[in-house]
């Protein structure tokens, strides 16, 4: 970056910038710096204060978390930033997508599912590999189990995505026994006060911080437990994940789909899980936001789409037009319905994130709602 006193005529010469160094004039000397060096960027004009800060964070905003692997699910290519194949290993038979249903709307998610059996064959698609992941990262992903069945009757837990350690696994999934969902470290369920319902989609998300000694466990955006580790996990070296299987010599599966699948070699904050939990809300619908600003069109005319308030509320939520309403918690559950309504009574459920569906002679839309 140049100020005012480096001229215009110089900056655009045919003069090579010089890097580490540097000619003086009328030398054949060169001064040299042994270093490393990064993002190097030229601009022809003066940046001020609040400029240089922002080149300043979006430099280290791509340093921080430098590999991530995003996976749609949409019969598409993957956004792979660690520079893999997919992710994936699962029985043969079992890689194919579908499209489900999802508070009203369809989508396409990667589908999981075999016949009720205990095969134990399976193939590995060389992927994400454990190395890459490092002492701290994240792991995010919206699942739908569409069947109770179990492919390994001998099984006690059921994984959707297994990380692969020198003793066992970390696995997030649900016991089968209580279909609770749970975390499976090394053998150890930890099962929480949370069902895994049937059919219906729910968003998962887990960090671990190998120098902390901790594990997270968020449900649909919350924080539903937090392990403290005696030491740190030994994750396997130079192996893939699993998605919808695990690595046991007689594998369970996972009867349902799996869709945004997100991995990422840094710790996110519960701030971060919500947005990717309403990231992939958000893909796959319209939806206005806390303010009611309309940010998908959706509906005929953004002038006639329907404010909401008070947001946050304590119980009414109110409707700037009338519409037929559904109501719906952060797992898709649909927990109330009003035909023609202006206002919807929130005061019987317990604190946190609704989605109300309005439809009405201008459209559909959705918008989030917050209950204190």
């Amino acid at each position: 970056m140049f100020h005012q006193n480096i001229s215009h005529e110089l900056i655009n010469n045919t003069n090579p910038f010089e890097f580490f160094g540097f000619t003086a004039p009328g030398s054949t000397y060169k001064s040299s710096l042994s270093a490393n060096l990064d993002e190097v960027r030229v601009y022809d004009i003066p940046f001020n204060a609040a400029e240089v800060k922002d080149l300043y964070t979006s430099y280290f905003a791509i340093t921080k978390g430098s590999k991530i692997a995003k996976y749609d699910f949409n019969n598409s290519d993957f956004n792979d930033y660690f520079s893999n194949y997919p992710s994936i290993i699962v029985h043969p038979s079992v890689i194919n997508y579908k499209t489900y249903t999802h508070y009203g709307v369809d989508n396409i998610g990667l589908e999981l599912h075999k016949g009720n059996n205990a095969a134990s064959t399976t193939y590995a698609v060389t992927g994400i590999k454990t190395n890459d992941l490092g002492d701290k990262f994240s792991v995010a992903f919206a699942y739908n189990r569409t069947s109770s069945l179990q492919a390994n009757t001998s099984q006690t837990f059921t994984p959707i995505v297994s990380i692969p350690t020198e003793t066992g696994d970390i696995a997030v999934g649900f016991v089968k026994a209580s279909q609770k969902v749970a975390i499976r470290i090394n053998g150890t369920e930890y099962p929480q006060d949370f069902s895994s319902y049937l059919p219906q989609y729910n968003h998962f998300a887990m960090t671990v911080d190998n120098e902390a000694k901790t594990i997270k466990l968020y449900f649909n955006a919350s924080l539903i437990k937090t392990i403290d580790l005696a030491s740190p996990i030994s994750i396997k070296p130079s192996t893939s994940l699993f998605v919808g299987t695990d690595g046991k010599a007689t594998p369970e599966y996972m009867f349902g789909q799996i869709d945004d699948l997100i991995i990422v070699n840094k710790l996110y904050t519960q701030e971060e899980v919500s947005k990717t939990q309403w990231q992939w809300y958000r893909n796959i619908h319209s939806y206005t936001d806390d303010s009611g600003t309309l940010a998908t069109n959706n509906i005929k005319n953004k002038q006639n789409s329907i404010k909401t308030y008070p947001n946050p509320t304590t119980d009414i939520v109110k409707l700037s037009g009338k519409a037929d309403v559904q109501v719906f918690d952060t797992s898709g559950r649909l927990i109330g319905s009003y035909k023609n309504a202006d206002n919807v009574d929130l005061s019987a459920q317990k604190q946190g994130i609704y989605f109300l569906k309005l439809n009405n002679a201008n459209g559909i839309q959705s918008t989030k709602v917050i209950k204190r």
